[in-house]
């Protein structure tokens, strides 16, 4: 009897169990709570478009056990995303002039930075158009690049469309060649070339601050630069002109010059104009070719001794800018030569050749290391039957404090860390500059053993260069010099 009633319990059990717990078989349906839902999410990356799958398992909890409801929304099944575009796609360039003909060899470039010297930018992309005139690129969208090329202007144009042909239409510009024939090889000759006044700004980086209109190119050194003058009014203006260096075969060319009126060229020795040419130009004049023709000049040639009589090799001679009292001689910085001033060196016996210049004032300054930087004039050579003699070099350190003892500097602007600039007279108007500065210290080498004059803020010191230290207090306080303003 007992074991009947076991029986039958064992089937209700048996019975409630299967209820409870009905298999799933192929085709049925079941609910979202009963399912182990499991989904992929592409996770993009900054270094490479990488996919990396990240699994994230959420469990159903029956409504019946009070729970609320779920932390995060519940996974839908839906297809991956799609990679992000990349940065750049390739795009064609199809490149013409004013009468649609294809411009070969133009450079394409994404930097857009071109160098007045005839060079570009190291970064970005490149590209050259073909003998169709066309060229491919990758660039970015709403991207521009700067488009350049041999005689025309430089031309920047931004991606249109993707269903946009890309044509970019350059316009002319002057190429200025220059040839001398005769004897150029130590003679200081130069070219200068005047702009018309509205070509002050340009598209070429001469440096950071410093554009020019057109460049130096086929190795040619010139260096865009500017005086003050007088107008017919009596007020002074400031002139920018390009100062040119004639090559070693006397030649010279400057390219892409975006102007239209007037262009005075000027063959020049030293600050005498031997020749004048003015050349129209239009907006399409394109290359302008002039000769000039020279006669031989007689050169200055000479040796270089130490005290003792001595010839010195390899020391250096640069002949200094046509009058003014400028600071043309510095180890570390100070105004600098003119692009075309002569220069040489001393051979293994301690001799040298230079132009003679057409004045016996023209200055040479003579540097040799270990010994006193020297600034002679022709006359003085020509004086000395040739020979010029450098001293021992000295080494002065100075100490320059304003009238309250604080050194003499303005602190921070955009084009660096400004202070007063010392300087040292070395002789006819060609004063040196520093080696090295600590605050309020400033450091001068190749000194001779003598009195010399330093100046600084307006102000003078004579010192004795054979004692190492030297003092100069100025007579206002630092606030008042502007320095860096």
């Amino acid at each position: 009897m007992q074991g009947r009633l076991l029986l039958g319990a064992g089937a209700v059990l048996a019975l409630v169990w299967w209820v409870a717990h009905e298999p799933v078989v192929a085709g049925a349906r079941s609910t979202e709570e009963d399912l182990t839902a499991e989904t992929t999410v592409r996770v993009p990356t900054l270094r490479a478009n990488v996919e990396a799958p990240r699994r994230a398992l959420v469990t159903a909890r029956p409504a019946a056990l009070g729970a609320g409801p779920p932390a995060e929304p519940r996974p839908t099944r839906r297809s991956a995303a799609h990679p992000a575009a990349p940065a750049t796609l390739p795009r064609d360039i199809l490149v013409v002039d004013d009468a649609r003909c294809p411009v070969v060899g133009a450079e394409i470039s994404t930097s857009g930075i071109y160098r007045s010297d005839g060079s570009r930018g190291d970064w970005g992309n490149f590209a050259t158009t073909d003998g169709s005139g066309r060229a491919r690129i990758d660039v970015g969208d709403g991207w521009g690049v700067t488009v350049c090329s041999t005689g025309f202007r430089l031309t920047s144009a931004t991606r249109p469309a993707a269903d946009v042909d890309w044509v970019v239409v350059l316009k002319r510009a002057l190429r200025l060649e220059v040839s001398v024939v005769g004897p150029v090889d130590f003679t200081g000759l130069h070219v200068r070339v005047d702009l018309p006044r509205d070509c002050a700004k340009g598209q070429f980086y001469q440096s950071k601050y410093q554009q020019t209109p057109g460049r130096a190119v086929a190795g040619t050194i010139a260096h865009w630069t500017g005086e003050q003058v007088r107008d017919a009014l009596g007020a002074w203006r400031w002139d920018r002109y390009w100062s040119v260096c004639l090559s070693a075969t006397g030649t010279a060319v400057l390219d892409q010059i975006d102007a239209t009126g007037k262009v005075k060229v000027q063959l020049r020795r030293f600050a005498r104009v031997l020749d004048e040419r003015h050349v129209e130009v239009t907006p399409d004049r394109g290359s302008v070719r002039l000769l000039f023709q020279v006669a031989p000049t007689e050169a200055l040639h000479g040796v270089v001794t130490d005290g003792a009589g001595r010839a010195l090799a390899d020391a250096q001679l640069r002949m200094a800018p046509c009058g003014g009292a400028r600071i043309v001689d510095s180890p570390r910085r100070g105004e600098p030569f003119p692009v075309w001033a002569p220069a040489t060196r001393t051979d293994a016996n301690g001799r040298f050749t230079l132009p003679r210049g057409d004045v016996g004032d023209e200055r040479i300054v003579v540097t040799s290391p270990g010994h006193a930087a020297r600034a002679v004039t022709i006359a003085e050579v020509d004086a000395a039957q040739g020979a010029i003699r450098l001293q021992p070099g000295r080494t002065v350190r100075i100490e320059i404090l304003d009238c309250n003892e604080k050194p003499l500097e303005g602190g921070w602007t955009t084009g660096g860390h400004e202070y007063a600039e010392p300087s040292v007279l070395i002789g006819h108007d060609v004063w040196r500059g520093t080696s090295d500065r600590e605050l309020p210290w400033f450091e001068f080498v190749e000194l001779p053993p003598s009195t010399v004059t330093f100046r600084c803020a307006g102000e003078q010191l004579q010192h004795d260069a054979r004692v190492p230290f030297a003092r100069l207090v100025t007579e206002g306080p630092v606030e008042m010099m502007g320095i860096g303003k």
